[in-house]
């Protein structure tokens, strides 16, 4: 609804100038996400309104699968940016593998904790960190490597289980956040209890972290108010937690 939408960008605005802080309207960028009806295709909206999914926040896009997409393009990129080093003879493996930890994988895992995940995604992630890896110390076809050696040689761990652990990290600090801090207020809204839509519920950032850490908490996924209370407090316990 345009009405509420300005409204809530006028009472933002006045918000945000008591903290000294303008908001100028020609470089405000609108994005709109669709409310889907049950049943039906996405409905086409009135005015042309960009994608949410091609929205840049920080740095990354807002939609995991878009983001993913351009990290790769970005990585790969990195990659013939530094082929110099990692097609040198003379440099140590040793040496191309922290070149490539401080070169590349930190372009692709910028910001990943924020991605949710499936085994489809993460299947996609760890295929394309062993190719990079392949290149970064020169095997290509024909010769092979078998996945468990190539970790072995080069000492890294799957880009999936580096995620997973950034991700459980920075649920650990949105846990411990006061009450009323925007982002402990978005995941409280979004844990509040909704009818659910017919078919299989989508994949979700909080459904991940839950996948994650259901071996190590027993948790309630029905009783939603129970598993955040749950979860926020063995948070508390950082020794643990980290």
């Amino acid at each position: 609804n345009k009405r509420i939408f300005n409204q809530l960008q006028e009472k933002t605005a006045n918000k945000l100038k008591t903290f000294n802080l303008m908001i100028n309207s020609s470089k405000t960028e609108k994005y709109e996400v669709p409310k889907p009806i049950v049943g039906l295709p996405p409905q086409p909206t009135l005015e042309e309104i960009p994608d949410y999914k091609k929205c840049k926040l920080l740095g990354s896009l807002l939609d995991t699968k878009e983001d993913i997409k351009r990290r790769k393009f970005l990585t790969i990129n990195a990659m013939k940016k530094h082929k110099k080093i990692f097609n040198s003879s003379r440099i140590s493996l040793q040496l191309k593998i922290r070149c490539f930890e401080a070169y590349v994988s930190s372009i692709f895992l910028y910001n990943s904790e924020l991605w949710y995940n499936n085994k489809g995604i993460q299947e996609e992630i760890d295929a394309f960190h062993r190719k990079q890896l392949r290149y970064a110390i020169n095997i290509y076809y024909p010769k092979i490597i078998k996945n468990e050696n190539l970790y072995e040689i080069t000492k890294v761990e799957p880009w999936s289980r580096t995620i997973k652990r950034r991700r459980l990290k920075c649920l650990g600090h949105l846990m411990r956040l006061s009450d009323d801090a925007p982002a402990k207020l978005s995941l409280k809204e979004h844990l509040r209890p909704v009818k659910n839509k017919v078919g299989r519920p989508k994949t979700t950032w909080f459904k991940t972290i839950i996948n994650d850490i259901e071996p190590i908490i027993q948790l309630n996924p029905k009783n939603r108010e129970h598993t955040l209370e749950t979860v926020e407090k063995f948070s508390h316990n950082r020794k643990e937690w980290d």
